[in-house]
């Protein structure tokens, strides 16, 4: 499995990464910044949608 590279990242291009240094962070900085991914995706995944479909 690839549990160790953490969660996806959506880019502002519609590309996915995970985050670097996921092993590396503290057990209490993973859920912050679990949240903050979250929403960040949903945003860039919104524009996208909006981006699309303005080009069509």
């Amino acid at each position: 499995m690839l549990k160790y590279l953490g969660p996806m990242v959506v880019n502002r291009d519609g590309t996915l990464s995970c985050i670097m240094n996921w092993e590396n962070m503290m057990e209490m900085e993973r859920p912050n910044r679990l949240r903050v991914l979250g929403k960040q995706n949903q945003l860039r995944q919104e524009a996208l949608k909006t981006t699309e479909e303005g080009a069509k």
